[in-house]
């Protein structure tokens, strides 16, 4: 495992970046089914090509007093394929981001660069993208002299390029992986500035017995030269069943508490999941948010030869 943990430490020290401010990437609270969002290093990892769809509402319920406001909710869509062809996989997602009056879409596409290392495969990944950002200035605001606000009206909307890059290690039993994004640090008129954000995500599978196993896991973020912006989610999950039922819990640091549950149908292919976020801070007006999950793995493509069909008995 040292070595592993070296490339890890070795990635870091060369994406290290002296920021004094961030936009922070959105959050997910079933960030363990879908480490493409935040790692592109992980494009292709399950062998499969994997397909999910995510909807997210923090602070459910929640209604502005006086603008257009109300709960924010985030979709996305993610795909990921193993392409031996390539020595790794691709991966896409496309995300939209809603708050108040401002919005955020990305469309992040994925490579990885798959190496035998140990017992595991060690992935090397790079991601190039775009960030749209829109924001409609028919909002109430406080100071009315704000340079960035005087003769601006309506919706405007801005479109950067986005880098990210992300190394990922994963065997039977575990995965660790450690990305950046925003690397090129895209600026916007509307003062928005995208800093790095770092990830170092974890994985563990233990089996109790042969219809029992737990997961515990772990994501943690922060800020390039800036531990005080450290943040992390913290949990295990149970399956049982030959995995077919799930659930579990995780701790968000100094925010919620989450509950997860969840099954996998059609041979595990088809997995179905929820969050549910039991808010911490005492000032939130309305303390839950939730989550869904719904994803499919199919098989991986095999270019030049026949695809695989499996039946009850025989598999060609």
């Amino acid at each position: 495992m040292k070595h592993p943990i070296l490339y890890l430490l070795l990635f870091f020290t060369l994406t290290r970046t002296a920021t004094n401010a961030q936009q922070q990437d959105p959050q997910w609270s079933l960030f363990m089914f879908n480490p493409l969002f935040n790692n592109p290093a992980a494009a292709g990892t399950a062998d499969m090509t994997r397909t999910q769809l995510m909807y997210r509402t923090q602070y459910a319920g929640y209604q502005a007093s006086f603008d257009d406001g109300g709960a924010a909710t985030t979709q996305l869509i993610a795909v990921d394929v193993p392409l031996a062809s390539i020595r790794g996989g691709l991966g896409l997602h496309i995300l939209n981001d809603r708050i108040g009056p401002s919005g955020l879409r990305q469309y992040q596409l994925s490579y990885a660069y798959k190496t035998v290392l140990n017992r595991g495969n060690l992935n090397f990944g790079a991601r190039v993208g775009l960030t749209e950002l829109s924001l409609d200035y028919n909002f109430r605001y406080n100071d009315k002299d704000d340079p960035l606000l005087v003769g601006r009206t309506g919706r405007v909307t801005e479109t950067k390029p986005t880098i990210g890059l992300g190394v990922f290690y994963d065997t039977d039993n575990y995965y660790i992986g450690a990305s950046v994004s925003n690397l090129n640090q895209p600026r916007f008129e509307t003062g928005s500035l995208f800093r790095p954000n770092a990830y170092l995500q974890f994985g563990y599978f233990y089996d109790i017995s042969y219809n029992i196993q737990l997961q515990p896991v772990a994501l943690v973020r922060f800020l390039p030269n800036n531990l005080k912006t450290v943040t992390f989610d913290a949990g295990v999950l149970a399956s049982f069943f030959e995995n077919k039922i799930f659930a579990g819990a995780t701790y968000r640091l100094q925010d919620a508490v989450v509950a997860i549950a969840g099954v996998n149908l059609l041979d595990n292919r088809l997995k179905i999941s929820a969050a549910y976020d039991f808010v911490q801070p005492k000032e939130v007006k309305t303390p839950q948010s939730f989550e869904f999950m719904i994803g499919y793995n199919f098989n991986a493509p095999r270019f030049g030869k026949k695809s695989i069909v499996r039946t009850p008995r025989f598999r060609y």
